[in-house]
């Protein structure tokens, strides 16, 4: 067992861990974190400073732009990995394409960026990452749990209730980036699946997810 005497915790802000139901929750700043990621014994969660820099990691409504899609939060048909009523049902609205959201944020070139978004599907099980500079360009398969790469790295990893937490990695050359979330383009209109969670850090690897709710900060 882990108690807070066993070791030194300096942490300034609160962030998140697995508990033992395999729920995201988050855990007071300065408190260590006990994990317990994959069904394995608990341990000493312990990762670098990173920021998410998407500042709405699950008010999507709030992201910049909604191309030919719907966005429900805190839909009351599916349970987010936290366990609560947080996610969010992206609905496709129009035969048109493509069907995304999208934000902008500021990168440095030369610099190593991984997004990772957690989702499960719904009447469509498809959904893509994509970058507008292509550095990241890959599609995630909800149903058997496969990923197809075209750009950058990936992985898909399941988190159980059918939710998966997706991943892509990019080396930016740009000042500006463009993270977009796809809808198939051959899904039909009132298709839908779900969202949570999403996160932009700077970084060739992914940390615990840092939620944001309009700040563009979290530190781990």
């Amino acid at each position: 067992e882990y108690t807070s005497a066993d070791m030194d915790v300096t942490r300034a802000t609160d962030a998140t861990r697995v508990n033992e139901s395999g729920l995201i929750e988050d855990v007071l700043a300065n408190v260590p974190r006990i994990d317990y990621t994959g069904g394995g014994c608990p341990h000493i969660l312990a990762e670098p400073q990173r920021t998410n820099l998407i500042p709405y990691s699950e008010a999507f409504n709030s992201w910049l732009a909604k191309d030919y899609v719907t966005v429900a939060e805190n839909t009351s048909e599916t349970t987010s990995p936290s366990g609560n009523n947080t996610a969010s049902k992206i609905t496709i609205n129009s035969v048109s394409t493509i069907r995304r959201l999208y934000e902008v944020v500021t990168t440095s070139s030369g610099s190593d960026y991984t997004f990772t978004l957690y989702a499960k599907k719904g009447t469509t099980d498809f959904i893509r990452v994509y970058f507008s500079s292509s550095i990241i360009d890959i599609g995630f398969d909800l149903t058997n749990g496969t990923k197809t790469v075209t750009a950058g790295t990936g992985s898909i990893e399941s988190v159980g209730n059918d939710w998966y937490r997706i991943q892509g990695t990019g080396t930016s050359s740009l000042t500006t980036e463009v993270p977009q979330i796809q809808l198939s383009n051959s899904a039909s209109v009132n298709d839908y699946l779900y969202i949570w969670g999403a996160q932009l850090e700077e970084g060739s690897y992914a940390t615990s997810y840092i939620p944001n709710f309009g700040t563009a900060l979290g530190v781990t």
